[in-house]
């Protein structure tokens, strides 16, 4: 998170071409997953950073990014079907989650509610609740005799409502974290993520997964009844770049589960409208 004036892919590159004799780097360009300054623009950061280096680097690429790059780099291009990686393995239970989950942070709640009784028959929970004892509660009950499976909970970086619910968020409590105890030790580790104390962000999670994360919304993002807004006070210099890093953050938080999800919403007047959200997209109440 140090301000460094360069991007990711410009970063890597340089260090590639500076200390290395040879290099391959395999590259997995996500979309909508974006989460902090650097990473945003995908596919075109790697045009940028190549075509500001001079070494001969060959491009293997899918097919689809095969134009792009062609016209915007002056490097080998070369294009393989086989590396259009397009099937999700995320959800073992249910292939349409992310596709869900993706409507819903668009604000297609309908289209998102066309989805929600088919997931939930394959076995996939999706819960809300504005009670986090509730939540930790269902968590502990319905995996008491599973001792592999890892549950716990998550929030977005930008939480300042959890405080109210002793539930520390401050950067300080997060760097005494052990992210390696947390995910990978059970209920008996103090330290472990079934104790459901110490929370995790989205820097934390990215590309990992639990089996039942426990999802803490925060005032961050707010349902207008049309569509999500980011809060003022997170975009101080690009208001479209921030909003992008929040919602991208959140998909990445409602994507993280293998067996479901429950969403955590305060008692804060301000996110009443985001709890009816998810209840139209077809996300079942928990407890009161």
């Amino acid at each position: 998170k140090k301000r460094i004036n360069l991007s990711e892919p410009e970063i890597m590159i340089r260090l590639a071409e500076t200390r290395l004799s040879w290099c391959v780097m395999l590259i997995l360009v996500g979309e909508g997953q974006e989460i902090h300054s650097g990473e945003g623009g995908g596919i075109s950061l790697w045009c940028e950073a190549l075509r500001t280096h001079h070494k001969n680097w060959e491009i293997l690429c899918p097919e689809k990014l095969y134009p792009l790059l062609q016209k915007n780099t002056d490097h080998a291009v070369f294009s393989y079907k086989e590396f259009n990686l397009d099937t999700s393995l995320r959800s073992h239970i249910a292939s349409d989650v992310s596709t869900y989950i993706n409507h819903i942070i668009d604000g297609n709640l309908d289209i998102a509610r066309s989805y929600a009784d088919s997931i939930k028959k394959e076995g996939f929970s999706m819960l809300i609740t504005r009670n986090i004892d509730v939540a930790r509660s269902y968590c502990a009950n319905r995996y008491k005799d599973q001792a592999s499976k890892r549950y716990g909970l998550i929030s977005s970086s930008k939480a300042s409502i959890l405080k109210q619910y002793k539930i520390d968020n401050s950067y300080s409590a997060k760097s005494r974290i052990n992210i390696s105890e947390w995910y990978n030790t059970g209920i008996t580790n103090k330290n472990s993520c079934c104790n459901m104390r110490d929370v995790i962000t989205e820097f934390d999670c990215q590309g990992l997964e639990l089996d039942f994360p426990i999802i803490c919304w925060e005032d961050d993002m707010l349902w207008d009844g049309q569509q999500w807004k980011t809060s003022s006070k997170y975009s101080h210099h690009n208001s479209e770049l921030a909003h992008r890093y929040r919602m991208n953050s959140y998909r990445v938080l409602l994507t993280l589960g293998r067996d479901g999800f429950i969403i955590f919403i305060p008692n804060d007047k301000r996110l009443d409208s985001v709890y009816d959200a998810f209840i139209k997209a077809g996300v079942e109440k928990l407890g009161r």
